[in-house]
């Protein structure tokens, strides 16, 4: 777990941040792994982040060898991921990441 807390001169806490981490072996498809309360689970928002896939336009990955959509590995054989990769491939890890915010104010008035 990451912890990540900002405090001004006064010393008060303003801002926190918690990021826990459950690795899994799936593909993402464990509907509560971090074990959330109904109203927890109420406002969360799940974000997938495919790690063979980029937005057009942009670059992910420095060495074209790093790139999971190119990289074949002559130990294993597994790879390139390919379009579907998720379902298709095995072995798979899912890591799931919980990120918890927490914002205090101490003005009259927050600036959004």
């Amino acid at each position: 777990m990451w912890v990540v807390l900002l405090k001004l001169g006064n010393g008060r806490l303003q801002f926190k941040i918690t990021v826990t981490t459950v690795h899994a072996n799936d593909d993402g498809s464990t509907e509560n792994i971090h074990g959330l309360d109904a109203a927890s689970l109420k406002l969360r928002t799940v974000k997938f982040i495919d790690i063979a896939e980029s937005e057009k336009g942009k670059k992910m990955y420095e060495k074209a060898n790093d790139d999971p959509r190119a990289f074949k590995s002559t130990r294993t054989g597994r790879g390139p991921l390919l379009p579907g990769w998720q379902k298709t491939s095995k072995p798979i890890m899912c890591a799931y990441k919980l990120v918890r915010y927490a914002f205090s104010c101490l003005q009259p008035r927050c600036v959004r």
